[in-house]
Order: C-alpha cells, then structure tokens, then sequence
C-alpha cells in the first residue's frame, strides 16, 4: 500500500508540473491500510537544518475517487468522493534550527478522518449540495517558537503570548478537537474544544447555508463557553472585554456568548 501511494504520487507530480498538455487525472482507491513506524527525515543546507521524527503512524483508506478535468479555465471540474480516509500517529516531533534561531514541536498524538465526503465543484462553482463529514484530535501540544519571532511581536501580542505561556516561552496545548459535518440541505454542525493548562474552551455552532453559496448563511446557534480560567488569563480577558466591548458574559472562572442570526447583525441572548 505504501508504494502504491508513493507511485501514484509521483504520477500525478509529474503529469502536473511537467505536462503542458495537460487535461484530466482521476485516481480511485477501493481500499488500503499502512502502518510505518520509527520514522525519521532529516534535511540540511548551509546554516539552516531540521529532523522530524514520527513513532507509529497508520493510515486507512477506503473508497477514494478523485478526478480533475482542466480543458480551459472555462472548462473546470473537481471531484473527491470517499468513504473513509483517516490516519493517526502517536510521539511527532519537528525541530529546526539556522542562524542561531531554534523551533521546536512536540505532539503526543495526532488523528484526523474524513467520511461519507462528496464534493464537486464545476467552473469554480459547487455543483449540487457538498456533503462532508471530518474530525480532528491532536493531544499534548508542546511549541517553541524562535526568538525571532518573539521580537516581531507588537506589545499587545507579546503580553497574550506571554500570559498563554505563563512566561515560560512555550505553548502548551492540552488538547485540540473539531467535528465539522455539512449534509445536502445545507445544515452544519461543527463543535470545537481547546484546552490549556490556562483554561479551556468549547465551540459549538450549527449553521444553515444556501444551495447558490451567494446568500449569506444563517446562524442558527453560536455557543460559545470559557472555563477554568486562571487568575492571571481572566483578568486578562476582564480588560480584554472591557475595551473591546466584546459581549462576552462573566460566568464563574470564565465567560460565555450566545448569538443566532445573520453574521453582519447577530442576535445575542
């Protein structure tokens, strides 16, 4: 499975960017599975180099069809239709160095998944209703930007990077989760969770979009909810909100918004 996909890669590089002749390609896969594990890359150039490194990565796929026509720019057509193409890994870690400048990421686990997805757009226009139902998990988040960085920063952003971190210099993340499904009468429903060792947060919105994607979508549920917060990140926020104007409202260790409507004037409760 593994050269099979590095096959059809290639392929499709080199019909791409090599082919001015160019009109078409489709690919289907019925179904397949890989595992790698121990999985190590390293690139180097002058002052400038990296390593990446993966403990144990799988990945499925089941009933994948792509195909692209590209006669003219008159004449466009995408096509991704799958059933289930997911992949997980455990121990990821990035790190890269030049002119004295270091970044470093760390990720205990990662996992997406894409189901049940069909999707076409013709001319630059989706034809019929898209359906698509995706997630992603990533668990124990460690990054460590370059100094450099830091010192781009604007005093505002430094000061909310500096209360993330809690002085430290590197964000943590706990955990990041999203689940996004769009059906073919236009309903989404997506939720959201961040968690840090600050606080956490949770999104759940639900949205109603046209079938011509001209109209504005309609808003049928924001929420949106704070929590845990610690004392420095809420007094933060209080001054946050306070010159913002933000309608964000207090509750406990942490606030909380409700909103419904049309994006350019919600109705909050």
């Amino acid at each position: 499975m593994k050269k099979l996909m590095i096959a059809i890669l290639y392929l499709a590089t080199r019909v791409f960017v090599y082919s001015q002749d160019f009109d078409g390609v489709k690919m289907e896969i019925g179904n397949g599975s890989s595992t790698v594990s121990g999985f190590y890359f390293e690139i180097s150039e002058r002052d400038f180099s990296g390593e990446f490194r993966i403990n144990r990565m799988k990945s499925t796929v089941r009933n994948l069809k792509f195909k692209a026509d590209v006669k003219d720019r008159y004449n466009e057509y995408f096509e991704f239709l799958v059933g289930v193409l997911s992949a997980d890994a455990n121990g990821v870690t990035a790190n890269f160095q030049g002119n004295g400048e270091y970044f470093t990421m760390e990720i205990g686990k990662i996992s997406y998944a894409i189901k049940n997805t069909d999707v076409k757009v013709k001319n630059e226009n989706p034809e019929g209703m898209p359906v698509l139902s995706a997630n992603l998990n990533l668990q124990k988040i460690e990054i460590t930007p370059p100094n450099s960085m830091l010192r781009d920063m604007h005093q505002g952003e430094y000061e909310l990077y500096n209360t993330f971190t809690g002085g430290l210099g590197t964000l943590v993340i706990n955990k990041v989760a999203a689940d996004v499904n769009l059906d073919r009468n236009g309903k989404i429903s997506s939720k959201g969770n961040l968690d840090i060792p600050m606080g956490k947060v949770a999104v759940t919105l639900n949205m109603t979009i046209d079938r011509d994607f001209r109209s504005e979508p309609f808003i049928n549920s924001l929420q949106i909810d704070v929590t845990n917060l610690s004392a420095d990140l809420q007094a933060f926020m209080d001054e946050l909100i306070q010159n913002s104007g933000v309608p964000l409202k207090r509750k406990g260790r942490g606030y909380s918004l409700r909103m419904s409507g049309n994006p350019n004037s919600p109705r909050f409760e």
